[in-house]
């Protein structure tokens, strides 16, 4: 294990210098593990690739105020673990909404055409791969994971690129239509 830690704290080493080459490798070197911590910490399992995708994106950009003397791997637990838990808390402050038929009805009423216009109009800031990966996360339900497949990308890279794109968007609507 000492090894390992050695290995990844290089890693987040190299990380903080924007190498995304040793982000991709302490990816597949420690995915497996993060993955169960995030799935153990969650309440809902179906948010384990958004822990994920956060939780490596917050590894690269924090890597620069690492402490290499720390051992890396408890850091990066950290990190996932923490993230699920903010995840949960989101989770349990969201709203569902019920679709019957009185929501069908107001599917053509002008407050939801206008949100509606909103969304499309930030959404089109975005470049066409941020689009592509938006929808097919969001509004086709794909996995990251089927998601890089289809674009032919790595995990690593549709996992940042998917948070990225999600911040950035928010950016707009906050910025342009008062969120």
């Amino acid at each position: 294990m000492k090894s390992d830690v050695k290995e990844i704290n290089k890693l987040i080493l190299r990380i903080s210098k924007n190498d995304e080459v040793a982000l991709e490798t302490l990816f597949n070197i420690t995915k497996e593990k993060m993955y169960y911590i995030a799935y153990e910490a969650l309440t809902n399992a179906s948010y384990v690739d958004d822990v994920l995708s956060e939780s490596y994106l917050k590894i690269y950009k924090s890597a620069k105020s690492f402490n290499p003397k720390l051992n890396g791997y408890n850091w990066i637990y950290e990190i996932v673990k923490n993230t699920a838990l903010d995840i949960n808390r989101k989770s349990k402050n969201e709203k569902f909404i019920k679709i019957d038929e009185s929501f069908l009805s107001d599917y053509t009423s002008d407050h939801y055409k206008m949100n509606n216009q909103i969304l499309r109009n930030a959404l089109k800031c975005l470049t066409p791969e941020e689009q592509e990966i938006i929808y097919l996360k969001i509004w086709e339900r794909y996995t990251l994971k089927d998601i890089a497949k289809k674009l032919d990308k790595n995990l690593t890279y549709v996992h940042r690129k998917y948070i990225q794109s999600l911040e950035k968007l928010k950016s707009i609507m906050d910025e342009e239509y008062g969120g």
